[in-house]
C-alpha cells in the first residue's frame, strides 16, 4: 500500500540527540472505546481508556475531547510530553474510510509528535496474538472482521465492510438483529424478552415508541443492546439464541474463507496443508460464550444430502485460486481436533471435487460422509500428535475415497469387525447408506475410518450420482478390514 501520510507526520531527520529515549504510542480506536498504550523500547509505561475517537461513531467535538482527555492522562501518568513521541500506530476498523483517516491524521499531527501509521484494527490484533506469525484471528466488538497471515507473510481478510454491508456477529449485528427477530416473533406469536429489554434499556414507554426510536435518523447505537442479547440467550430465550447462532455461523464462514485464502497462498509450499491456529478477540467474543460455541460448531455453507456444493466465483467452475486444469485428484489436510475443523474439511473436499467436475449430488454425499466421520472422531477419539486429526481423499475411475484418521480411543473397533455400534454416533447410519463400502484400519498411530462413494463426472442434464456397490478402496488410503 502506498505511503499516504501527511508530510508533517513523517519521522524527523536525525539530530544530534541520537541517544535520547524513544517513546511509542499504540492506539486501538474502536467504535465504542479507545485504548491508548505508551511505552519505550523496553516496557509499557502507561495505559488509559477513553471514549471513541472514530468519526463514524462520534462528532468532531466528542472525538477531540476524548483524544485530549486520553493524551492528558498519559502525560500526567508518565511525565512524558506527548509531543516527544517517536512513533504512533493507530489501529481502526475505518482505516480505508476518508472521514475516519483524515480526521485521525489531522488530530494526531496537531497533538502528537513523530511518525504516524494507520492500519486496520484487525492487523494490530493479529500481531498481538501471533506476533507476526501464521494464524487467523476472528475479531468481533462493535464491528467485526476476520484476518489471517499466511506463511508467506501476507495478511488476508474477510468481512469488515462496515455496519451496513457486513459486521457479521458484531455488537451492531446482535443489537439490530435482535430487534428484527423480536418483531418477527411478534408476527409469529412467539415469546421473547428482547423487545421489552430494548424498551427498558432506552426508557421507552411502548412498542410504538421503540419502533419510532429504532427507525430514527441518525440511528441509535444498536451495539449497546448486545450485552442484553447475550444475557437473554444465556437465560434460554430462544429468539436471542437464534440471533447469537446466526452471528457465530457468519463469523465461522468468514474464518473458513480466510483459511481457504491462506491455503491458496501457500500452495506448493508443503504437500500437506496444516490449518492455521484460530484465535478470537473483541468485546463480543470475550464475554459471549454462546457466540463462541456457534463459531466452533458452525457447519458452514452446505445444505442436505446430495445437494452440497461450495459456492464458486461464477459459471466458469473456478474456486478461488484454482481452475479445473489445476485441481488435484487427491488431498490430505491436518486439522485441529476441534468442532470448527468440520466446516474447513467440508469446504476443502467440496472445492476439489467440484473443480474436478464431479456432479453436484456426489459432492454433497462425499461432503456429508466426511462431516460425519470427522465429527465422530473429534467427539470420541484421541487426537493425533499435535492435537490434530487428518482428512484425506482420492479420486479414481468414478469413485472417491475419503478417510479420517485420529489417535484412536479406549473402545477401538475389533479388527475386521467394524460395526456401527463399535464406532458410535448416529451419523454412521448415513455413512452406511451413502457409501458403496466402508471400513476401518488401525496402526501404531491410531484409527483410520474410510469410505468409498460414487463420484461420476458431470454430464449435460445429469443431476444424480450413478449407483454401484462393492468398489475397492482407492490408492490404499484404507483397507477392506470389515
Amino acid at each position: 500500500m502506498a505511503d499516504e501520510r501527511h508530510p508533517s507526520q513523517q519521522v524527523s531527520p536525525p539530530t544530534k540527540e541520537t541517544n535520547r529515549m524513544q517513546y511509542f504510542l499504540g492506539v486501538d480506536a474502536g467504535g465504542t472505546k479507545t485504548e491508548f498504550v505508551l511505552g519505550d523500547d523496553r516496557r509499557e509505561l502507561a495505559r488509559v481508556r477513553a471514549g471513541t475517537i472514530k468519526r463514524m461513531k462520534a462528532d468532531v467535538a466528542t472525538a477531540e475531547a476524548n483524544l485530549q482527555t486520553a493524551l492528558r492522562e498519559l502525560q500526567v501518568a508518565t511525565g512524558i510530553p506527548i509531543a516527544s513521541i517517536t512513533r504512533c500506530c493507530i489501529g481502526t476498523a475505518g482505516d480505508t474510510v476518508p472521514l475516519v483517516v483524515n480526521w485521525l491524521r489531522e488530530a494526531f499531527a496537531h497533538h502528537v509528535g513523530g511518525e504516524l501509521v494507520i492500519v486496520g484494527d484487525v492487523e494490530i490484533a493479529l500481531d498481538s496474538v501471533f506476533f507476526g506469525g501464521r494464524g487467523v484471528l476472528v475479531l468481533a466488538g462493535t464491528g467485526s472482521n476476520v484476518a489471517g497471515r499466511a506463511a508467506t507473510g501476507r495478511v488476508v481478510t474477510a468481512g469488515g465492510w462496515g455496519p451496513a454491508l457486513a459486521d457479521q456477529g458484531s455488537g451492531h449485528f446482535l443489537g439490530l438483529e435482535a430487534l428484527r427477530r423480536g418483531f418477527l416473533a411478534v408476527d409469529q406469536q412467539r415469546s421473547t424478552s428482547l423487545l421489552d429489554l430494548a424498551r427498558d434499556f432506552w426508557k421507552l414507554g411502548s412498542l410504538a415508541e421503540l419502533i419510532e426510536f429504532a427507525n430514527a435518523n441518525p440511528a441509535p447505537e444498536f451495539s449497546r443492546l448486545a450485552p442484553l442479547v447475550i444475557a437473554a440467550a444465556e437465560r434460554g430465550d430462544s429468539v436471542a439464541q437464534e440471533v447469537a447462532a446466526q452471528g457465530g455461523a457468519d463469523l465461522a464462514t468468514l474464518a473458513a474463507l480466510v483459511i481457504e485464502h491462506i491455503r491458496c497462498l501457500e500452495a506448493g509450499v508443503s504437500p500437506v496443508f496444516e490449518v492455521p491456529a484460530v484465535a478470537v478477540a473483541g468485546s463480543i467474543l470475550e464475554r459471549a460464550g454462546v457466540v463462541i460455541d456457534e463459531v466452533q460448531d458452525a457447519d458452514v455453507g452446505f445444505p442436505a444430502v446430495g445437494a452440497g456444493h461450495l459456492a464458486s466465483s461464477g459459471s466458469s467452475g473456478r474456486h478461488f485460486c484454482r481452475s479445473r486444469e489445476e485441481v488435484r485428484t487427491a488431498g490430505t489436510v491436518l486439522l485441529p481436533c476441534a468442532p470448527a475443523s468440520v466446516a474447513v474439511a467440508r469446504q476443502r473436499l467440496a472445492a476439489d471435487l467440484k473443480a474436478a467436475g464431479i456432479i453436484q449430488a456426489a459432492v454433497g454425499d462425499a461432503v456429508l460422509v466426511v462431516s460425519e466421520l470427522l465429527s465422530n472422531a473429534i467427539r470420541h477419539a484421541r487426537p493425533l500428535p499435535g492435537a490434530n486429526v487428518q482428512v484425506a481423499w482420492a479420486l479414481d475411475a468414478g469413485s472417491v475415497e475419503v478417510a479420517v484418521s485420529d489417535g484412536g480411543s479406549l473402545t477401538r473397533p475389533q479388527h475386521a469387525q467394524a460395526t456401527l455400534s463399535s464406532l458410535g454416533g448416529r451419523g454412521l447410519d448415513i455413512v452406511e447408506y451413502l457409501a458403496r463400502t466402508w471400513g476401518t484400519r488401525t496402526d501404531d498411530s491410531g484409527l483410520t475410518v474410510w469410505a468409498v462413494l460414487s463420484a461420476p463426472p458431470a454430464r449435460a442434464g445429469e443431476t444424480t450420482p450413478a449407483s454401484g456397490a462393492g468398489a475397492a478402496p482407492v490408492s490404499g488410503l484404507g483397507s477392506a478390514d470389515s
